[in-house]
């Protein structure tokens, strides 16, 4: 067995020739994508695919750009796992037995060429570009190609899980997170600090991104420099493909696009607003943003604009919800967000919109009749044109507090 590399708990990035400190990707909005006829537990982007392992162990594929929001089931030798897909190969593990196979160079990648039985004994895994790395039922790291060439090398330290990208290998143990270059013969990992007890991270080929155990979605450099991100969304899962991020939100699969890279030193574009409105108000809020020292909140009369800025928030004394009160009832109004600092600002968020509404007038002409010992009717009339139901409280004697027994969409007239 190799000497165990040690774990350095500095955070210092060991400088390379690489571009690991380029901006993080401009993130479009999550979309939902069709769940199919399968319950998902785990999902895995790679270049030009997203395959998903459903809860009987059955493996379903489609293009990670989602255009077509249409899963086909792939041919497997037995239930899987765990499953993991990259450029040109995927592997597969089930019980602790691994599986690899070829991609086609063109069509589609669930058209696989049949399954390859490979050595050792694994119970987790994942395909980079050029390397698989996997860990066994100790915790063991090995890593070697991914065409299923050679065999397994062991790497030092120990893990619960790993995962792969272009330059850097991420993993977790116990709730501590550590990374290392894929390009070191004998890797060193560094623990990157977890404030925020990220339970899954998943690097790709620039960032890692990472879920929290409610759900949270954070990310960051691959390279692990700089602090974790917030973003927007709940997961139960992550993964990060080639320009594309996909999840599970329980079963549901969705993905959101990674356009291009933030101009040096601007920040990032804001994700999108949270909108509520009521009486004669509009309620706006938004997750703050890396590098951000002030919002701009942009409204406007149709539907992609033009914007104009109604109000600029600074950072420091952002307390959300920001609430616009210069709106009419009964119009549609549009919002977008962008973040600003000293080097710049943002694209604008994506567009939301809200219709701020009167209260509803009270019902009147209220009258109870008594049709049994357990049964008492209702009857009222409706005074509003603007309302999306009735709630119904009782109370018993005169002295007594009243408390909501029933409610609904529509109500009587």
């Amino acid at each position: 067995m190799p000497a165990i590399a040690p774990f350095n708990t500095r955070t210092v990035v060991t400088p390379t020739t690489l571009d690991v400190y380029r901006p993080l990707h401009n993130a479009q909005s999550w979309v939902q994508m069709n769940p199919g006829s399968a319950s998902f537990v785990q999902i895995d982007a790679g270049f030009f695919d997203v395959w998903a392992l459903d809860n009987n162990g059955q493996v379903w594929a489609q293009s990670n750009t989602g255009d077509a929001n249409s899963w086909h089931q792939v041919s497997i030798p037995q239930a899987f796992n765990c499953v993991s897909i990259g450029k040109l190969y995927a592997w597969g593990i089930a019980g602790t037995t691994v599986y690899s196979t070829s991609l086609p160079y063109s069509g589609n990648s669930w058209a696989v060429n049949g399954w390859t039985q490979r050595s050792g004994s694994m119970v987790q895994l994942d395909v980079g570009a050029t390397e698989v790395w996997a860990v066994n039922a100790s915790g063991q790291i090995f890593r070697r190609p991914v065409n299923g060439s050679g065999d397994w090398t062991q790497v030092g330290g120990t893990m619960d899980k790993v995962s792969v990208g272009s330059a850097f290998v991420w993993g977790i143990r116990g709730g501590h997170i550590y990374y290392s270059l894929t390009s070191s013969t004998n890797v060193t990992w560094t623990e990157c600090p977890n404030p925020y007890k990220i339970i899954q991270p998943q690097v790709g080929s620039d960032e890692v991104w990472g879920v929290d155990a409610s759900g949270n979605v954070y990310r960051k450099s691959a390279s692990g420099a700089g602090d974790w991100d917030l973003m927007d969304g709940n997961l139960r899962s992550i993964c990060v493909g080639d320009g594309y991020a996909w999840g599970l939100s329980g079963s549901t699969p969705c993905y959101r696009r990674l356009e291009g890279f933030a101009q040096p030193g601007v920040p990032m574009t804001s994700y999108t607003p949270r909108v509520a409105a009521t009486n004669g108000q509009v309620t706006l809020a938004w997750t703050i943003c890396s590098g951000a020292t002030s919002y701009n909140v942009k409204r406007a009369m149709i539907s992609g604009g033009p914007y104009s800025t109604i109000a600029s928030v600074a950072t420091a004394s952002y307390n959300h919800p920001y609430v616009d009160a210069s709106v009419a009832n009964g119009t549609t109004y549009y919002y977008v967000i962008s973040a600003v600092n000293a080097s710049g600002e943002s694209l604008n968020s994506v567009e939301v919109s809200a219709i701020p509404q009167a209260a509803p007038a009270p019902p009147t002409n209220l009258s109870a009749t008594a049709v049994s010992a357990t049964e008492i009717d209702l009857a009222w009339t409706n005074n509003s044109a603007n309302n999306y139901g009735i709630k119904i409280e009782r109370k018993t004697g005169a002295s007594g507090i009243y408390a909501e027994i029933a409610r609904g969409r529509q109500a009587p007239t």
